[in-house]
């Protein structure tokens, strides 16, 4: 009696955050009431991580296994749940500025519209991956697993630049998938350091793809030492 408003605090523990809370509300007052945007713990993640490797003077580049429209802000329903993975590059936009981040997920075929004023014609990607190298304002760049395997050279020879961090948002099934993105940026003439770092969640099913890499990672370094197999591994 009397109180215009009543408000009632509680304590969840949820290895979603506020995501799995405002998701999964049955009743939907919970997601009415909500006025922000739930971001998923693990971008949050790797948005400090980016913070502190940026501050550290270096460039930051992004690998997701996620389909292409799971990077994009045009999510597809029957790729990825958008209420779940949201656009980790509208995130990463949001965050750092439209001007600091980049996308590569298009396609290798050259443009006609696209012509350099050297008469050069080339592919939306490759003025993409020129201006992460040539471009210092150019400081993050979001890519798809799947397009680092196509020989893309993500290297980065400018001294002033400090190292190169490669930051693996989720990982696919193959260790070739892990492999091949990493020597996008670790390659011959590479003049900064090259850190990785994988991001997985908690009681996750990343942990067990990483797991499973693992497994993949030594059974191929003992197939090309010649390396017999044990017993318990052959099972």
């Amino acid at each position: 009696n009397g109180y215009e408003d009543l408000y009632i605090s509680c304590h969840f523990n949820l290895k979603g955050g506020v995501s799995e809370l405002v998701n999964s509300s049955s009743t939907g007052l919970i997601v009415e009431a909500w006025k922000g945007e739930p971001q998923p713990a693990k971008f949050l993640k790797i948005r400090d991580k980016i913070k502190d490797r940026l501050a550290k003077g270096e460039k930051v580049v992004v690998f997701t296994s996620q389909f292409t429209k799971g990077v994009t802000k045009d999510i597809d329903e029957g790729a990825v749940d958008p209420e779940l993975f949201q656009s980790l590059l509208g995130f990463l936009q949001h965050e750092f500025g439209e001007d600091t981040v980049l996308k590569m997920d298009g396609s290798d075929k050259t443009d006609s519209n696209i012509k350099l004023p050297s008469g050069e014609k080339v592919s939306e990607r490759e003025l993409i991956r020129r201006s992460w190298q040539n471009n210092p304002s150019k400081k993050i760049i979001l890519a798809s697993a799947r397009s680092s395997s196509l020989g893309i050279d993500l290297s980065i020879n400018d001294p002033s630049v400090k190292g190169v961090s490669i930051i693996f948002e989720s990982l696919g099934y193959t260790y070739g998938g892990f492999k091949q993105p990493v020597a996008r940026v670790l390659r011959h003439g590479q003049v900064s350091p090259v850190n990785v770092f994988i991001f997985e969640a908690e009681d996750s099913v990343d942990q067990d793809v990483y797991k499973l890499l693992q497994e993949k990672k030594k059974l191929t370094e003992m197939l090309l030492d010649a390396v017999p197999l044990t017993d318990d591994e052959e099972k």
